[in-house]
């Protein structure tokens, strides 16, 4: 998360369709890695069990975010078309 080109490999993985999913707490030779994520299909987060407020606010968030990135018109989501 350190790396100074974070911010424009963030908006470019954004541009495709990617949004925030998490941060890896020491995942990378003991850095923290930011984690963008693109799905394939749609998920329901409201099935999600989520115990504390925290968890509940995490993916929040995340859902904003996939929201956000969805109305740029990127987004990988294929609800209702077929191929």
């Amino acid at each position: 998360m350190g790396d100074p080109g974070l911010p424009l490999l963030t908006d470019a993985g954004r541009s495709l369709g990617f949004f925030f999913c998490g941060v890896g707490p020491a995942f990378a030779d003991g850095a923290d890695t930011f984690l963008l994520q693109l799905l394939s299909n749609p998920l329901d987060t409201g099935k999600l069990q989520l115990f504390t407020e925290l968890a509940k606010e995490l993916v929040a968030f995340v859902d904003l975010d996939r929201a956000a990135t969805a109305q740029t018109g990127h987004s990988h989501d294929q609800r209702g078309s077929r191929p």
